[in-house]
């Protein structure tokens, strides 16, 4: 009902979703449970290594794919999960020597079902940023052009621009949040010390 999310969402459990995400160009999520984010985890650590594998290439010729890790892969997790939960993942990450952040799926888990619900938790993440929680690296929002979501029967009619799947933020909505989160972003920008990196060019 509405274009897959960027950056990709993938299975956290999978073996071959570990491996392609090591050889992509780009970030790649996999989803946490509530209460236990481990799966998750160890797709990251995974990933974020070389594979070998056996795929097809572009000209359609099966052969070993060989992979140099993807260290831009991260958790995404519920909004509803639970703070211990949040801050052991994201310390298991910091352990492996890998970034410890996470994206809050807001339409996924207890308490994010209606568009209310969702809109809630979206302004609790931007509240989290803006008072410099670093963990958080994006959001999920759930959003398609009209709000809520409608049943497909077979011979039904549709309105146009409704979810058929899970209920959705509408347009005018996730315009006002990702406003919302700009305002965040910017306020931890400018509350963060300035990168050691930066500070090393510029010198």
């Amino acid at each position: 009902t509405h274009p897959e999310p960027e950056p990709s969402i993938q299975p956290a459990g999978s073996r071959a979703h570990r491996e392609l995400a090591s050889g992509l160009s780009t970030p790649v999520g996999f989803q946490g449970g509530a209460s236990s984010a481990d799966a998750a985890v160890d797709a990251v650590r995974s990933a974020a290594s070389g594979h070998a594998f056996l795929s097809v290439s572009k000209q359609g010729v099966a052969g070993i794919v060989q992979t140099t890790g993807n260290r831009d892969c991260h958790l995404v997790l519920p909004a509803a999960s639970a703070a211990e939960a949040e801050e052991a993942a994201c310390g298991a990450l910091a352990a492996l020597g890998l970034p410890a952040r996470a994206m809050v799926d807001c339409g996924y888990g207890a308490g994010c079902t209606t568009p209310q619900e969702q809109a809630a938790a979206a302004a609790a993440v931007a509240a989290r940023v803006a008072g410099g929680d670093g963990r958080v690296c994006g959001a999920v929002l759930p959003s398609y052009l009209l709000q809520g979501r409608q049943p497909l029967a077979p011979g039904g009619k549709l309105t146009r621009g409704m979810s058929v799947a899970g209920a959705c933020l509408d347009w005018g909505t996730t315009e006002a949040i990702l406003r919302e989160f700009a305002v965040a972003v910017t306020a931890r920008r400018a509350a963060a010390p300035e990168p050691l990196s930066k500070k090393a060019r510029s010198s």
